[in-house]
This record gives C-alpha cells, structure tokens and sequence, in this order.
C-alpha cells in the first residue's frame, strides 16, 4: 500500500514514479525516452505512433 500523505496529488506520486523508472533504468544500462506533449490529441498520437514506426 502506498501511504497517502497530506497536501499530495497524484501527479506527485507519478512523477516519483517516472524519476524511479528512469533511475533504475539507467543503473541498469538501459537507454530511455521522454516525450512531454502540450496537447494529446488523435492528431499528436498518430505523430507519436509514426515516429516510432519509423525508429
């Protein structure tokens, strides 16, 4: 169980665990990406699914 601790939102307990993910990653060797979208549309979704189709 995650302990739920007063004046916390759930973007903090996300954005703990992306830095997490991202660390055990790297310690581990492993390369990784960040994207970060203004917006997410079907339009910026069909962008993200062409870029990786092409990688």
């Amino acid at each position: 169980d995650i302990p739920v601790l007063e004046d916390s939102l759930p973007g903090d307990f996300l954005d703990g665990f992306l830095q997490g993910t991202r660390a055990a990653l790297s310690e581990g060797g492993r390369q990784s990406m960040t994207l970060t979208l203004r917006q997410f549309n079907a339009t910026s979704l069909g962008a993200l699914i062409a870029l990786f189709e092409r990688a």
